[in-house]
């Protein structure tokens, strides 16, 4: 039975569809640099199906939604769709007799700290004792550290991975869906109360690690690093600020640098997303290619004291545009970590 395509926002306007909950969040839209509000709404669905994707598949309804994804993933899965345009429910198809929750995920750092973990607890705070009763919550395939963090802030959840790349179809007996503000809309209060969750969990205590960061790219891959870095790290050093790399540290050591920092300075990436641990009023440098931006608005959101540099990109036609080297002067940095160092004192 071919599937018709439908937003979410339309599905769950269905005289069928029964919303379970429904809350309106305000937050910044950081491409547009405006005040934004938006729905976040529970449904339940009998017999649902998902797929790698985690699009919202409702077989009885015929209805396929895809719009509550990132942006690169918010049209029907390619193997499904026919020549002719048709949407179908494949044939290879995996079934559970459970009550699933589908949350979805990405293995980018960015996108499950900022995006996906905050979906999994709006969806704990929403559905409350509820919660408790499902047999599983359905997310992507996860990295080994944070499949540790997931069981560490969830450890009675039962977690099932769909493998990327898969063109199966996945049905539940009764599947619960949560939307969720776009990627570029960052609300303070679900991101507040997602610092909150993972700090009660982890409890960091003060470390004898730095006062004050720099997260640091790796020099041996061409992708968004400092130009001229050496001279760059020595001006760092004549402030006090110590260069890390993210993944030298587990989820438990990077919690516990970015909650008791400072100061933290960073180029733009995934990285930057450990702000989310940070205390409030933390000053924090974004060493930036574009304008606006998402990490400014991360830290906004997150009630920090932001400082964007907007770098210049090194010319190198064998990478892309956005992946490009940055640079800038010794003398913007200095001022820059003068200025911002200051509010610590």
């Amino acid at each position: 039975m071919p599937l018709s395509k439908q937003s979410y926002d339309a599905y769950c306007r269905r005289d069928t569809v029964q919303v379970l909950h429904s809350e309106t969040y305000s937050g910044q839209n950081w491409t547009e640099k405006l005040l934004t509000h938006q729905n976040i709404r529970l449904v339940e669905v009998l017999q649902g199906i998902t797929n790698a994707h985690f699009h919202l598949i409702d077989p009885v309804a015929s209805v396929y939604i895809a719009d509550q994804q990132n942006s690169r993933f918010s049209s029907p899965l390619k193997s499904w769709v026919e020549e002719n345009g048709t949407i179908q429910i494949p044939h290879e198809q995996v079934y559970q007799e459970e009550t699933a929750l589908i949350i979805g995920g990405m293995k980018n750092h960015w996108h499950f700290l900022i995006n996906f973990l905050p979906r999994l607890i709006m969806a704990r705070k929403i559905m409350g004792s509820s919660f408790e009763d499902l047999d599983c919550v359905v997310i992507h395939e996860a990295t080994p550290m944070q499949q540790d963090f997931l069981e560490r802030l969830f450890p009675d959840v039962v977690f099932r991975q769909i493998p990327a790349g898969s063109t199966a179809a996945y049905g539940f007996k009764s599947m619960f869906y949560l939307d969720f503000p776009k990627n570029t809309l960052l609300c303070p209060e679900i991101l507040s109360l997602t610092r909150a969750v993972v700090l009660e969990a982890y409890e960091p205590r003060p470390t004898d690690l730095a006062a004050g960061i720099f997260v640091d790219r790796n020099p041996d891959i061409p992708r968004r690093r400092l130009a001229g870095r050496a001279n760059k790290l020595a001006i760092f050093e004549e402030h006090g600020i110590t260069p890390i790399f993210c993944e030298d540290y587990n989820f438990s050591q990077q919690i516990a640098l970015f909650h008791g920092a400072d100061f933290v300075a960073g180029l733009h990436g995934a990285g930057m997303s450990n702000i989310l641990f940070c205390r409030v009023g933390t000053p924090v440098l974004i060493i930036d290619y574009k304008w606006p931006s998402e990490m400014y608005a991360l830290a906004q959101a997150l009630d920090l004291r932001p400082l964007p540099i907007l770098a210049e990109k090194v010319y190198n036609k064998t990478v892309e545009m956005r992946l490009r080297d940055l640079e800038i002067t010794p003398k913007q940095l200095d001022a820059a970590l003068t200025a911002l160092k200051a509010l610590t004192d």
